[in-house]
């Protein structure tokens, strides 16, 4: 907009499209004056809209605009009304002063949704800086392109051979030259085509194909009067090929989080164009001549079109809600009652080559605890893998954790103090508290306090706290996750400072090390912690890495199980 003046040509507009909306306006009961709010955003396209409240409930009906040789035109098609209440957004833009005011105090809010277009720069979610996550979850999911092309070849294979499958059930009957032309049993012979797909931001999958061929058979016959004075009826009938040739089929939708955290599609919609339609009714005669010169192909089309979209939106459904019972949500580990909360955190991101799922990412059990939970950076997931894994620090934070009162744990390891006189006094190495583990920049640490008390009670020495430091390095065995603990280092307070001048420290904190390595270690490969995925989709993973406050865990192939 380059002056206010056009602005009010678009308010004009607005209140003109107004006469699209009375009944949704009018619906609001004991509202005899209505607020009506009108906004504007400035992104690549322009919103107009206004905004009615009743109470404490909020309907906004949104004018999107498009550009048509630099002006600003609204849509020829009625607004979009959608529902908000006033606790759960805020303002983004509004006038300061209603046009009417309404019976209800109610504070008005209003939100804007735009098309990008298609010169947008889309980017995912940035909270810290770019390429950081919002740290919210423990766990994201990068689904690359490269991984999504793989998923469609393979899910559009399925899905041709299942259209091949199946047929029209209903009767096609079209008027055609005085009488009635019926088309019955329409089933596809052949589907030449590669399903493709594209994004587009925030949250929209695209699936379809372009330039494609397909034939289908059918059954046809012809019902007709021959004579006005003596009616008579003549019924042909035979078989009936169709050639479709560059045509094209979209199907676009929503990716949506469920209430469960599981994944689902919403707001599915399809269309299918041909340019080049050759239809043949098979048989001879002048009649038939006739028929196939005047087959109405416009109105076979959205029967057609109609089949396709019906028979790729219930597969795609399908297989959707295959995928959604193959993943548990809540993962178990292997030898412990304790599961890896795998549940959306929130819709699935989605940007121009890939999708980013944000998972709760906690080991959880019998405790109830709010884990601490950082942002990292989503970077290191290079375009040759087609699916990353970005692990955060309270994966195994909440392991360790949820796990810390559980016999395997090290409660107590069992070692011996050297004593000057060449004397050995036994002592129990256990920890005070759960371990934590930090990451930074390539590196993993994991940090311990513990102590150390006499096995014998009767002992009065080698009582003390000690505190160590570990390097934390991730592995991957399968489908499962854990870690080693190397180079120990501890630093030790001894109580007693009478048996501190009589003890060999080094031999006792090497004894500590030894004894915190390898009781820590047993647990986390008895406790693998399984990494999320679709029991109907098979990875192979490469060696964990280190990252900025993250594992990052890369596939490198799959294999679809629909």
């Amino acid at each position: 907009l380059n002056t206010l003046q056009r602005v009010d040509v678009l308010k004009a507009q607005l209140f003109n499209k107004l006469a699209h909306c009375e009944q949704q306006i009018f619906s609001f009961q004991n509202c005899s004056k209505l607020q009506l709010y009108n906004f504007i955003e400035s992104y690549k396209n322009v919103i107009f809209g206004c905004a009615i409240a009743k109470g404490n409930k909020v309907r906004v009906l949104h004018f999107p605009l498009i550009t048509e040789n630099g002006n600003k035109n609204f849509f020829d098609e009625a607004p979009i009304p959608r529902f908000y209440r006033n606790s759960l957004q805020k303002p983004i833009s509004t006038t300061s002063n209603p046009v009417h005011e309404c019976t209800s105090s109610s504070q008005i809010t209003t939100t804007s949704v735009s098309t990008q277009g298609p010169d947008s720069n889309d980017k995912p979610e940035i909270i810290e800086r770019p390429g950081w996550s919002s740290g919210n979850a423990g766990i994201y999911i990068r689904l690359n392109k490269l991984g999504l092309q793989d998923i469609v070849r393979q899910f559009g294979k399925k899905l041709s051979q299942q259209t091949m499958k199946s047929k029209i059930d209903d009767i096609i009957m079209l008027p055609l030259l005085g009488g009635v032309f019926n088309i019955t049993e329409m089933k596809f012979k052949r589907l030449a085509t590669f399903y493709s797909h594209y994004l587009v931001h925030p949250s929209t999958f695209v699936l379809g194909f372009k330039d494609a061929s397909a034939a289908f058979t059918a059954k046809w016959s012809y019902d007709s009067e021959i004579s006005m004075s003596k009616p008579r009826s003549e019924r042909l009938s035979g078989d009936f090929t169709a050639i479709f040739d560059e045509f094209t089929q979209k199907l676009s939708f929503m990716l949506s989080r469920h209430t469960d955290g599981s994944i689902y599609a919403s707001n599915m919609q399809c269309n299918f164009t041909s340019k080049k339609i050759k239809f043949s009714l098979l048989g001879r005669g002048s009649l038939i001549n006739r028929l196939n010169k005047n087959i109405p192909k416009d109105a076979i089309m959205p029967h057609v079109s109609a089949y396709l979209c019906k028979s790729n939106i219930a597969y795609v459904k399908k297989a959707l809600e295959q995928l959604k019972e193959s993943y548990p949500v809540k993962f178990p580990l292997l030898n412990d009652p304790l599961y890896l909360n795998g549940a959306l955190q929130k819709n699935p991101l989605v940007n121009k080559s890939f999708i980013d799922f944000s998972l709760q990412g906690a080991v959880e059990g019998n405790k109830s605890i709010l884990p601490e939970i950082h942002s990292f950076n989503l970077t290191g997931c290079e375009s040759r893998y087609m699916r990353c894994i970005y692990m955060g620090e309270v994966v195994m934070n909440s392991l360790f954790y949820q796990a810390y009162d559980n016999e395997n744990f090290l409660h107590k390891a069992t070692t011996a103090c050297l004593l000057s006189n060449i004397t050995y006094v036994y002592v129990d190495v256990s920890l005070i508290k759960p371990p934590v583990v930090k990451y930074h920049k390539n590196v993993a640490e994991c940090h311990m306090q513990g102590e150390i008390t006499p096995a014998n009670s009767d002992e009065k020495c080698c009582t003390g706290f000690f505190n160590s430091t570990a390097k934390f390095t991730p592995k991957i065995q399968g489908n499962f996750t854990y870690a080693e603990i190397s180079n120990v280092k501890s630093t030790l307070e001894l109580l007693d400072e009478n048996t501190l001048s009589h003890t060999d420290l080094d031999k006792l904190i090497r004894s500590i090390n030894t004894a915190v390595q390898s009781r820590i270690n047993m647990f986390l490969k008895r406790n693998m912690v399984p990494l999320p995925q679709s029991r109907r989709i098979i990875w192979h993973y490469n060696k964990p890495v280190m990252i900025e406050r993250a594992m990052l865990i890369s596939g490198r192939s799959n294999t679809l199980l629909l």
